[in-house]
């Protein structure tokens, strides 16, 4: 009775959490913060609302759990344009993972209170507070790997045929949610394989083959996707708009300097690991994890919640292999922008698992890790405080989305909103996502990458479907580049806007 009590409580607590902080994220204009934001509105809005409307808006560089939860949400056009279409799938995300994450506590402590104090370690961490007010990525990976991390575990301890379905399928959703979850399919399934092979269960090799064909099935749909509509299962890893095709870019400007550079890699990654989670928790937490591995490394089907470290590793490989960028003032390229920062929290599910199992070992470490979480809450918003959290380091993932917000595309878009009437509208998404998202205009008046021959068309005669052209000054983007001279161009349009990002020209009427 009282364990259900107090796993209602941390229910509760959370939902309250997700509510307030999100409410408070509506009110300081802050969930559409991030341009990602508005894209994954827009992937998701895209499968219903578009010129060739169906399932290949999806895209191929993104995975597609996220856009594929909110659609149903984004359908209703105030959900869509307010944001909170993604603030309902992220905050169910974040409700999810805390549940995952006081049971997978409390099976590795039985005690109640000291689960509901991983929960409340993992639900006060302000950068997560934030993040899952968005449209973003991490609180719906956090739940299907806490989900896949618990039923692992429960598996390994009691050989349930359910628990190990259960994981696979958790993970499965993982791997489609961010690629962080193919490194969590490797793990898990090196843990099953362990599990197994210390098994007496004639099962053991049974155990294996049903985990891996169950949850290698995302990955292998969506190379099957990949296939079918791009014609290169890859296509996703190797194509123009591939992180790695970014990644290359910024490596030929000398702004990748992580790439083969693993002591950098290592360090970029423990500062955004640091600057998330807050070095008071991640002390608290490392000392729980000394004293789990102590007392619980005995026993192999202990080393389940291990998997949870699984972020730091795959996280640093990445920045090392150049298939991804987090940039900070304090490190080469010392450039004045978080970005991707976010990317440390990532490791708040192992944090608040630790300091949740710490406080199960005496009543002292309980009243500790409280005023810690007390103390981490406060620093995060006056990191002035102290000089290690000087630079307005507190909310990073907050910070984290400076980087992108672009005062052109705003105004730009409003001068499209305020002026269009009709016609259609050719722009890059894959350039100006934000740009489309905030001029709120339906999407199927655009013509983008996504819409088949209106687009490949309109790069040899623009004129023959769009009303009005959208593309940088500098004609970087997919429609600048397709663009004739402006000599040419004023034959059939005028310019009506322009600012130092984009300019937009509109069919002149007699055309």
């Amino acid at each position: 009775m009282k364990s259900k009590i107090i796993q209602s409580s941390a229910l509760i607590l959370t939902t309250l959490f997700a509510v307030i902080a999100t409410y408070i994220s509506f009110t300081m204009g802050n969930i559409l913060a991030y341009n990602d934001a508005t894209a994954h509105l827009n992937t998701a809005r895209r499968v219903i609302d578009n010129l060739t409307p169906g399932m290949v808006q999806l895209g191929s560089v993104w995975l597609p759990l996220l856009h594929i939860f909110e659609i149903p949400f984004v359908a209703n056009y105030t959900l869509w344009q307010t944001g909170l279409a993604g603030s309902i799938v992220s905050g169910l995300s974040f409700i999810i993972a805390s549940f995952f994450l006081y049971k997978l506590t409390l099976v590795m402590t039985n005690k109640p209170f000291a689960a509901l104090l991983g929960v409340l370690a993992f639900i006060t961490n302000l950068n997560l507070l934030y993040l899952q007010s968005t449209a973003m990525f991490e609180p719906l990976l956090m739940a299907t790997e806490l989900g896949a991390v618990y039923f692992l575990t429960i598996w390994a301890k009691d050989k349930q045929l359910r628990d190990l379905i259960l994981a696979a399928f958790f993970t499965m959703l993982a791997t489609v949610t961010r690629y962080d979850g193919y490194a969590l399919f490797l793990a898990a399934g090196i843990y099953v394989l362990i599990i197994s092979l210390f098994s007496n269960s004639k099962a053991k090799e049974s155990s294996l083959i049903v985990f891996i064909a169950l949850a290698s099935f995302g990955i292998a749909m969506w190379l099957l996707y990949n296939l079918m509509i791009f014609g290169d299962a890859l296509y996703f890893a190797r194509s123009e708009y591939s992180a790695a095709a970014q990644q290359n870019i910024l490596y030929a400007k000398g702004a990748l300097l992580t790439k083969h550079d693993l002591l950098l890699s290592f360090l970029t990654y423990s500062f955004a690991t640091v600057y998330n989670n807050g070095i008071v928790i991640i002390g608290a937490a490392l000392t729980g994890m000394i004293v789990y591995l102590f007392s619980r490394a005995k026993k192999i089907y202990y080393l389940g919640p291990l998997i949870l470290l699984v972020p730091y590793f795959f996280n640093i490989a990445s920045l090392y292999l150049g298939q991804s960028v987090i940039w900070m003032p304090e490190l080469p390229p010392h450039y004045d922008t978080y970005f991707n920062i976010r990317y440390g929290i990532l490791m708040l599910p192992a944090f608040a698992f630790f300091v949740g199992y710490l406080t199960s070992k005496h009543y002292i470490f309980m009243i500790l890790v409280v005023f810690a979480m007390i103390g981490q809450t406060y620093l995060f918003l006056h990191p002035e405080t102290f000089a290690m959290t000087a630079r307005n380091r507190g909310l990073v993932t907050l910070n984290d989305t400076v980087s992108s917000v672009n005062a052109q595309t705003k105004k730009a878009s409003s001068f499209l909103h305020d002026n269009y009437q009709n016609g259609l509208i050719m722009v890059s998404s894959a350039s100006s996502d934000a740009f489309i998202f905030r001029s709120g205009i339906p999407l199927k008046n655009d013509i983008t990458e996504g819409t088949g021959n209106y687009w490949r068309e309109s790069l040899r005669d623009p004129s023959k479907y769009a009303t009005w052209l959208v593309f940088f000054v500098d004609r970087t983007d997919r429609v600048g580049k397709a663009m004739p001279p402006d000599t040419i161009l004023s034959e059939k349009y005028q310019m009506v806007y322009k600012d130092q990002t984009y300019e937009i020209w509109k069919k002149l009427p007699k055309y």
